[in-house]
């Protein structure tokens, strides 16, 4: 007879919960360990963003320390008390910016810390990652999302041996399948789309300009960018200048 393993308490770490990949990994993440039987929440460095509502009605609790801008030794002491006061075995930080103020905390509170670097420093600026590679020592592991993140980082001395490993993300597809694809189903149109927000680091201007290309030779062609971010009114004019109004189109 198999004796069950005892539950964990585990605890995300993100800047907030804003409409993002990383924020929906983590807040996935969350849901699953909470199926699993153990004990998980998450804590947000800043305000706690529009994914709230959605980890509450999960039956995740969300924690927000709401930091100002500059390096602050509030957060990590409030965190610290939090995580003591609710027995965390485990803090989960994700990227640079956010795993200072988790390991630090996770040390004073005597919990395990990992770490999730999700894609590659564009996000994070030199300080953080000095301040990044300063709390390794306190690091249990840091996990990458693809195998080019990992040598990229291990190039930078952040991926130390031993405590690296790379775990794909996973996606639950549960509610995706009622919306099954159609290939084909309205042809003629040829039709290509992109979910990201509209930042330079997912590259739109890229897409733009190979879409551009491609429109030349197929004429029923069509483009839906789905996402949304500060780039958005520079793309529509980018849009709007390669004379494709009527092909591209964005979707919110």
């Amino acid at each position: 007879m198999s004796v069950p393993a005892p539950a964990l308490r585990i605890v995300q770490i993100v800047e907030t919960l804003a409409v993002g990949g990383l924020e929906t990994m983590a807040l996935n993440l969350a849901i699953a360990h909470r199926k699993a039987g153990h004990l998980s929440a998450i804590f947000t460095l800043f305000e706690p963003g529009a994914l709230e509502k959605e980890a509450r009605a999960a039956g995740i609790p969300v924690v927000a320390f709401h930091k100002k801008k500059g390096a602050r030794a509030g957060p990590i002491l409030r965190m610290a008390r939090q995580l003591r006061a609710d027995g965390v075995h485990i803090v989960h930080t994700h990227n640079a910016s956010v795993h200072p103020y988790g390991a630090l905390a996770g040390k004073l509170a005597g919990a395990a810390v990992v770490n999730t670097r999700h894609g590659l420093a564009l996000h994070s600026s030199p300080r953080q990652e000095v301040n990044f590679q300063r709390v390794l020592p306190l690091t249990k592991a840091v996990v990458f999302v693809c195998e080019y993140g990992r040598q990229y980082y291990a190039a930078k001395g952040v991926a130390p041996e031993g405590k690296s490993s790379v775990i794909l993300n996973g996606i639950p597809v549960e509610k995706f399948q009622a919306f099954r694809a159609a290939p084909g189903s309205r042809r003629p149109k040829l039709r290509f789309g992109t979910i990201g927000r509209c930042v330079r680091a997912k590259a739109h201007q890229d897409l733009l300009e190979a879409f551009g290309r491609i429109a030349q030779e197929l004429p029923e062609a069509e483009l839906e960018i789905w996402g949304y971010g500060e780039l958005q009114p520079e793309l529509e004019n980018r849009i709007a200048a390669m004379g494709m109004g009527e092909r591209v189109h964005f979707r919110g």
